[in-house]
């Protein structure tokens, strides 16, 4: 007979000393997720499976003649095996039914904004409408905020202000930050560049939600039709996890999207596309294989900015190919510290980085939308006026 009790006592305290504080820090370098701080669970946690552990190892020998008792011969522990292995396999049947009759763990309980204006794409997951407009309300105060997008799908002055391919252009690529979420053309980082620099064409491919990934792949669509002199693109630390993410109702699992979204993976170090856009209808997936998902990206370690980094390179190879040169905006307002994603993750990559929140003005912790994460006009202006300088300085 089989010595279980002892198995199960080391494997009790194998586990136990995985999931202590200590050894997270070890293998994850944090014990701050996406959750806050675990520290208080891993604590429990470990404690439980430890004095469990000693328990057992304590009780191994009435535990293993009980054992031997029910279990009388080797048949009778391949039917054990076999009893087990049903029941797991049924449970998880039930649990999967379960999950599909509940709509978990996605349950589309609200509608991001940008779903109003924009259309799932097959190459990047979702862009804005050509032509499209609206006014929607932004932060606690609802402010009325009207949006235009030209002919290309890039928001605009209005839906007629197509982008010129023949007049030497300032791009901005990557999120909400860049595109404007929250504030009118005029106050956004775009609109107060094509004031201050009236001798460039801003274009503004920002897309609220996207990534890294994304805000390279929309440049290579439309590298060829723009005569690029600079492309400036707006960090935040968020982008790291979105770059190592590829259904955003993992990140936002109450939410309602358009489709999935283009990832990469560094493979034998170099930046390799392992996932391509699909519409949710298309998708086939195990809701509890989702679960497990959502559990483990808001649970679990946050993901490295290697990808990210690798990411912002190819950005740099692809404006200088196109004879422009790349400008970062490293981007944190409020309480998101430039230290989230380590300290300044980009500055050594060999592109120019500007780091507003590395030497702030006065007052720039509080130029946040009430009720919204986003930056206030006063935000925009002051990262526009550093843009403004450094393409002028060129």
């Amino acid at each position: 007979m089989p010595k279980v009790a002892r198995i199960l006592a080391v494997l009790l305290l194998m586990t136990a000393g995985l999931v202590c504080p200590w050894c997270i820090r070890a293998w994850a370098g944090t014990l701050r997720f996406g959750v806050g701080s675990v520290t208080t669970a891993s604590l429990t946690a470990s404690a439980t499976l430890v004095g469990l552990g000693i328990g057992v190892f304590l009780a191994r020998r009435a535990l293993d003649a009980r054992l031997a008792r029910t279990f009388e011969s080797s048949r009778h522990w391949a039917f054990l095996a076999v009893g087990l292995s049903v029941t797991a396999l049924f449970g998880l049947a039930l649990a999967e039914l379960g999950l599909r009759v509940l709509h978990r763990p996605f349950k589309d309980d609200w509608v991001p904004s940008e779903n109003a204006l924009g259309q799932f794409d097959p190459e990047l997951g979702w862009v804005y409408r050509p032509r499209a407009s609206a006014t929607q309300p932004f932060g606690d105060a609802r402010r009325p905020i009207p949006m235009y997008f030209e002919g290309h799908g890039f928001r605009a002055r209005a839906v007629d202000d197509d982008a010129q391919s023949d007049r030497p252009t300032v791009a901005l690529v990557g999120g909400s930050f860049i595109m404007g979420h929250g504030v009118t053309w005029e106050e956004s980082v775009a609109g107060q560049l094509a004031a201050r620099l009236p001798e460039y064409q801003v274009v503004n491919m920002g897309v609220q939600g996207y990534g890294t990934d994304q805000a390279l792949l929309r440049l290579r669509r439309h590298v060829k039709e723009l005569d690029l002199k600079v492309v400036v693109y707006g960090f935040i630390c968020d982008h790291v996890r979105r770059n190592a993410n590829e259904d955003r109702r993992v990140l936002f699992p109450g939410a309602r999207f358009l489709g999935t979204k283009p990832r990469f993976e560094l493979v034998d170090g170099q930046l390799t596309q392992v996932a391509r856009p699909m519409r949710y209808e298309d998708l086939s997936y195990s809701r509890v294989g989702a679960y497990v998902d959502v559990l483990w990206t808001h649970y679990g370690p946050e993901p490295q900015p290697a990808l990210t980094r690798a990411l912002v390179q190819a950005l740099d190879a692809e404006a200088k190919a196109a004879g422009a040169r790349l400008v970062v905006v490293n981007w944190h307002t409020g309480d998101t510290p430039p230290e989230l994603c380590g300290p300044r993750p980009l500055d050594d990559l060999g592109v120019e980085v500007l780091s507003p929140a590395l030497d702030p003005p006065e007052g720039w912790s509080s130029w946040v939308i009430p009720g919204d994460y986003h930056p206030t006009p006063e935000g925009h202006a002051y990262v526009a006026d550093m843009v403004a300088r450094s393409i002028s300085l060129r």
